[in-house]
């Protein structure tokens, strides 16, 4: 079949898997629902990557291609895969660190992420339907999680008779969306939301105009899901990009049309509400204080745009990137006053200026400081190879148990995951596992701020510091994961050819 395709070579390929995994990955579910949504995500991922490297690596091998000689930027995945096999190989709990004890995240899969970068990067390039691609499966993504809302059990993904409201009341955990627990649609979106925002921000066109849709339904479906880390990643990659995205008028006038987007759908999450009632779901939209403030906030910002457009002798690329980073160090600092002298009623600020008060309680972020500790005393045991790839459960024995007041139920949930990316990397796979994952990111980030000037640059740099900071908070599972190894890939293969952007 593959010889009947003109010029099919590994390059078709790692496109054809590209888009598989942008348009259908995030969307598949299986079919039993949350129920067995980890092993079915995890097939997906294994069975597609292992089929793209094998014809990959066929047609490469068909049509004579030399390998090439490993690049500087090659060499910390190289020492990645090196690290986890060895930590593999001489734990204690060899052979399960093959798959992996908890959550599919053992050998295997770290050893195809390493090679998805890798792939991505010989044989990809950057791609504009890519960007749409993603929009798409958001787009369906989020309106699964909006039927969900509404009550909803779009696909079965709830257990019979019960809703997303019965989150950590009938049952462990809360769901939302394809991808099952939300703080992993979270990881979803924070990929997603910049590279809306950015694409639209440097490139402007009609073509692109539609991404506004996705955007709209990513911050209301991340604004409803109640996953502060989303809001803390967006935050650090919109002040630290900003800068070297709005450097013309044009550019500055298409990121504040965005921003009132996104304000618009916080209006939105801010008017609605829904909850469980014995006759089913009653959801409701109000004209809230905070609903009002955000409609506020987009008038305002759409009057600025308009004001931009009336600009007749715009500042110089240099002058205008100074004075964003001004307004952003300004707003930084304003926040961080803010919180520091909060006193509302958000449960998240709260805690936020009680840190910056020196107050570190365990129970802060939901009880990932209580998590961090215990997990941060078990890296002594193994500092340089960690307990082995996916066996901090096997070495961790923890679980949280609370009464519900609505059921008079006991929930009981335990901890197999460190609830942060790169403690989860210090724990399983050591000091040098760390070390190579940091030097992979730092590698792209570095690959990104050298080449600036260029848009693709910019779109993926933003989107890479979106990750990094919620990786700060989250599972870092195989559900969402796989994407930023495809990122880094892109990064990577990007910037090693003279490649266009459509």
């Amino acid at each position: 079949m593959l010889e009947r395709v003109k010029g099919a070579g590994p390059e078709q390929a790692t496109h054809c898997y590209i888009m598989l995994m942008l348009a259908v990955f995030p969307l598949f579910t299986g079919f039993s629902g949350y129920a067995n949504i980890t092993f079915s995500k995890y097939i997906f991922f294994v069975a597609a990557t292992a089929l793209w490297l094998a014809v990959s690596l066929a047609l490469s091998l068909r049509g004579k291609r030399a390998p090439e000689r490993p690049k500087a930027w090659a060499l910390p995945v190289l020492g990645f895969m090196a690290v986890c096999t060895v930590s593999a190989l001489v734990s204690e709990f060899f052979p399960a660190t093959i798959i992996g004890a908890a959550r599919y995240d053992g050998l295997v899969t770290q050893l195809l992420y390493a090679l998805i970068c890798l792939g991505v990067a010989r044989w990809g390039r950057v791609r504009e339907i890519y960007v749409h691609t993603l929009g798409f499966s958001v787009t369906l993504c989020c309106i699964a999680a909006v039927f969900q809302l509404w009550g909803c059990n779009f696909l079965w993904l709830f257990p019979d008779g019960l809703s997303f409201y019965d989150g950590n009341i009938r049952y462990s955990g809360v769901f939302l969306g394809t991808l099952g627990n939300v703080d992993v649609l979270c990881s979803l979106l924070c990929l997603a939301i910049p590279a809306f925002f950015a694409c639209v921000t440097v490139y402007g066109g009609a073509r692109l105009g539609w991404l506004a849709l996705p955007l709209f339904l990513s911050v209301f479906i991340l604004a409803e899901s109640g996953v502060a880390a989303g809001a803390a990643a967006l935050a650090a990659a919109a002040v630290l990009g900003a800068p070297f995205l709005l450097t013309t008028p044009a550019r500055a006038r298409r990121a504040l049309g965005m921003s009132a987007v996104a304000l618009l759908a916080l209006a939105l999450s801010a008017a609605f509400s829904g909850e469980k009632t014995e006759a089913g779901i009653a959801w409701s939209l109000e004209l809230t204080a905070r609903a009002l403030d955000c409609l506020a906030a987009a008038a305002a910002l759409g009057i600025a745009a308009l004001a931009l457009a009336l600009v007749r002798r715009p500042p110089s690329p240099a002058a205008m990137s100074r004075g964003v980073a001004a307004v952003c160090l300004a707003a930084l600092v304003g926040g961080t006053v803010y919180v520091y002298r909060y006193s509302g009623s958000s449960e998240t600020l709260a805690e936020l200026s009680r840190v910056l008060h020196g107050q570190l309680d365990g129970s802060f972020g939901s009880s990932r400081i209580l998590i961090w500790r215990e997990t941060l005393a078990l890296v002594p045991e193994h500092p340089l190879l960690g307990g082995g790839p996916d066996t901090l459960s096997l070495r961790l024995d923890m679980e949280f148990s609370r009464v519900v007041e609505e059921t008079g139920r006991t929930i009981t949930r335990s901890v197999d995951n460190a609830h942060n990316e790169y403690l989860g990397f210090l724990v399983n796979e050591g000091l040098l596992g760390l070390g190579a994952y940091l030097g992979i990111a730092a590698s792209a980030l570095a690959v990104c701020f050298r080449r600036r000037k260029s848009p693709s640059a910019l779109v993926l740099g933003v989107t890479l510091v979106s990750w990094c900071v919620q990786s700060f908070f989250s599972l870092g599972l195989c559900f969402a994961a796989p994407l930023f190894w495809l990122l880094l890939g892109l990064i990577n293969a990007r910037f090693r050819r003279k490649t266009q952007w459509r």
